[in-house]
């Protein structure tokens, strides 16, 4: 009798482990405790301060072991990318696009952009300060101007052909990396320059803005320095250039006393500024000069013909002049090489014009 007891007593045991454990389990399951690859977990994102990028693709939430995928555009050209972090760990992207591993946590996402210093001089070059960073694109009749060029400067002479230029453009957009080129300005024939451009192809490009990232290395001597300029495209004819005041006389003492000339005063570096490339102005001895708005770092070409209208088979020769001091560095104000340039405001450039044909 007592073994039977016993039995029951071992057996009632049994059945109460069984009933708790089965009930701890349906209370952890009740709880939301069960299999941890069945829950979801939160995806929380940070928002931009700045309004810089968007986030495409992410979920809100997910079950452990899947792979997200999302993209992070900048929207703001102004700003950029420098890093992505799925709970403090760096993630790593390819054309803007990252992916993480979802674990059994809440996945929190950083995102830390900055906003784009421009860097215009280092030990090894520096970016010429009569560049226009605003450019136009290429205008529907102006097919001799295809390649808008940006000068650079060299610390010390390179050789030619040996400066490798990788560009980076913030906003592909508005000016593609198949619109950049680069090229060293060879002095004479030796084979050395200490000035470089680089070259944008006006068809490929588009109206906005972006930052020209240029990171310049010597192949030669292995000197490297880094440039990054912001450049602003804007539409053919409205390229906004500053300007001063200057003043051309003629001496027409070689003519008659009735006899009237005009003068086309022409934009050599004519890069789809505001205003046209050139100008015809009518003169005679008496009223035989102009004031007009010279477009700063611009060289002009100017000829002079007898009669009312231009005709350029029959212009006259027109005689160099340096006013005061300069230097091949800053220019000079002055009409020399058949080059019309400024470097000071409110000149007046007298000039004799011969009674001869060019």
């Amino acid at each position: 009798m007592k073994s039977k007891i016993f039995n029951l007593k071992i057996t009632f045991r049994i059945i109460a482990v069984l009933v708790f454990f089965i009930s701890g389990i349906f209370l952890l399951t009740a709880c939301g405790e069960g299999n941890p690859a069945d829950k979801f977990y939160k995806i929380n994102a940070q928002v931009p301060t700045h309004n810089e990028y968007i986030i495409e693709g992410l979920p809100t939430e997910a079950k452990p072991f899947q792979t997200i995928n999302f993209t992070i555009t900048i929207t703001n050209s102004e700003y950029e990318l420098v890093s992505v972090k799925v709970n403090n760990r760096e993630l790593y992207g390819v054309s803007n696009k990252y992916s993480f591993y979802m674990t059994e946590t809440d996945a929190n996402i950083t995102i830390e952009t900055k906003h784009i210093e421009e860097i215009k001089t280092s030990d090894y070059v520096i970016f010429n300060y009569k560049n226009n960073t605003q450019i136009a694109t290429l205008g529907d009749n102006d097919l001799s101007h295809v390649y808008r060029k940006l000068y650079v400067d060299f610390t010390s002479t390179v050789r030619v052909n040996n400066v490798l230029v990788d560009f980076t453009s913030t906003n592909e957009n508005v000016i593609p990396l198949n619109a950049l080129g680069f090229e060293e300005k060879a002095i004479g024939l030796t084979g050395l320059a200490n000035t470089g451009y680089i070259t944008i192809d006006q068809s490929k490009i588009n109206v906005g803005t972006t930052y020209l990232k240029m990171k310049f290395k010597d192949n030669n001597t292995s000197k490297s320095g880094t440039l990054i300029v912001k450049i602003d495209v804007v539409s053919y004819g409205e390229v906004v250039c500053p300007t001063m005041p200057e003043t051309l006389t003629f001496d027409f003492s070689d003519f008659d006393n009735d006899t009237t000339f005009t003068l086309r005063l022409s934009d050599n570096d004519y890069q789809g500024e505001i205003g046209d490339n050139f100008k015809d102005y009518s003169l005679t001895k008496e009223n035989n000069s102009i004031t007009f708005d010279y477009r700063m770092y611009h060289s002009y070409w100017i000829a002079i013909c007898v009669g009312n209208s231009y005709d350029y088979t029959k212009t006259y020769k027109i005689g160099e002049k340096i006013l005061g001091s300069g230097s091949s560095t800053i220019g000079f104000d002055s009409y020399q090489d058949n080059k019309l340039t400024f470097i000071n405001p409110n000149k007046n450039l007298e000039l004799i014009v011969y009674n001869e044909l060019n």
